[in-house]
């Protein structure tokens, strides 16, 4: 099988993490970028990138790239390609542009312009063209312009790789998979230690860190994928890694505790958790977080905080303060892993973080910042 070139995006701080999860499935000539990873691969390579990668958010082909001075140029160089190699006539597809120039400075003309390019070369040679769904397309097809450098992409994963299809139950500001699964690769899960989330929403952190500690490839879960589509798609080959990933599932023990004060949110996790044969280990509690202890002597927490009134926490502050409180006495020997975009509560911990990684959530500034806890930890002054 011949060498694509590809790209695959993820959040911003968890570039290095992907890069490492892309390597494993035989990524070559990796390169990091912002927010994403370019590498080389065959097709078996981005089968594996979709199906095992925890924290790419979509996984893109390159088919072509070329200059374009002017909409004109656009519209005569994208026709130029063989789209009946990647599209047949009774599919239908999608364009979705990203344009970063004064040239092709609206995005959505842009993409008209490529969409009649494609509608064109079919009907210069059928008669007929294929039709635009922008809904659920058979081919997503991608453009990104940088100043007068166009790149023409397929969208292999179709749906965001971030919808696992565990979690249909969700609050106010659920995190997002992928990034979930970074935060708990970041914080160096063990799954030999307890893992206590004490604000655990929809589960999100302790589910992505169930499916590390027994090796479930997300794709086991059962989503489908944009390449599955393609003119190209070898269901053999890919049936051949289904069952490699199902092998190498382990039935390891694991202790993974979720709280939450709102009894809603617990049902929402008891739910999503019965979406997935791989969850039996996880434990869901109603508790507030200042009442949640351990009898443990070591272990990690994990959490992504509330970060604004939205959440009706009240003083976002005042709560801070007693998450500091609560974990230096009831967690001695706990490393702890706090995620927020609430700079200035965060300062309010009142203990003094080891380390700060920048990350982002939904568009916001964001630190996943780690505390080691031990007995007499001594309050800082504001961080």
């Amino acid at each position: 099988m011949s060498k694509q070139k590809l790209i695959a995006k993820t959040f911003a701080g968890l570039e290095d993490i992907l890069a490492k999860e892309l390597k494993a499935v035989g990524a070559e000539n990796i390169k990091i970028m912002r927010r994403a990873v370019q590498f080389e691969g065959d097709s078996e390579v981005m089968y594996r990138a979709n199906f095992q990668c925890r924290t790419a958010l979509a996984i893109l082909v390159e088919i072509s790239k070329f200059y374009a001075k002017s909409t004109d140029d656009l519209y005569r160089k994208s026709k130029e390609i063989n789209w009946s190699e990647y599209l047949l006539m009774d599919q239908t597809f999608s364009i979705h542009a990203t344009t970063y120039s004064d040239v092709f400075s609206h995005s959505k003309y842009a993409s008209l312009k490529v969409k009649d390019a494609i509608a064109d070369f079919f009907r210069d040679i059928y008669g007929q063209r294929p039709n635009v769904n922008t809904d659920r397309p058979d081919v997503k097809i991608e453009v990104h312009i940088s100043n007068n450098s166009v790149t023409l992409l397929l969208n292999s994963s179709g749906e965001a790789l971030f919808k696992r299809g565990y979690r249909d139950r969700t609050g106010l500001a659920p995190m997002n998979e992928c990034l979930a699964a970074g935060i708990v690769q970041l914080a160096q899960y063990n799954p030999e230690e307890p893992l206590v989330d004490f604000a655990c929403g929809a589960g999100t952190i302790l589910f992505e860190a169930c499916l590390i500690a027994k090796n479930v490839a997300p794709g086991l879960l059962n989503r489908k994928y944009g390449f599955q589509r393609w003119i190209n798609y070898n269901e053999k080959l890919f049936n051949q890694i289904v069952e490699e990933a199902k092998s190498a599932v382990n039935n390891v023990a694991i202790n993974i505790k979720g709280y939450d004060i709102d009894r809603k949110m617990i049902l929402f996790c008891r739910h999503n958790k019965a979406n997935a044969d791989y969850f039996e280990d996880i434990r869901f509690y109603q508790t507030d977080l200042r009442d949640v202890e351990t009898e443990k002597k070591s272990g990690l927490i994990i959490a992504n905080l509330p970060f604004d009134e939205r959440l009706q926490v009240g003083n976002i502050n005042a709560l801070y303060e007693d998450i500091g409180s609560s974990m230096k006495h009831h967690f001695p020997g706990f490393r702890a892993f706090l995620f927020s975009s609430n700079m200035d509560a965060l300062k309010c911990i009142g203990l003094k973080p080891k380390v700060k990684i920048p990350l982002y959530s939904g568009g916001m500034k964001a630190s996943l910042r780690r505390y080691d806890l031990y007995a007499g930890t001594k309050k800082v002054n504001k961080q």
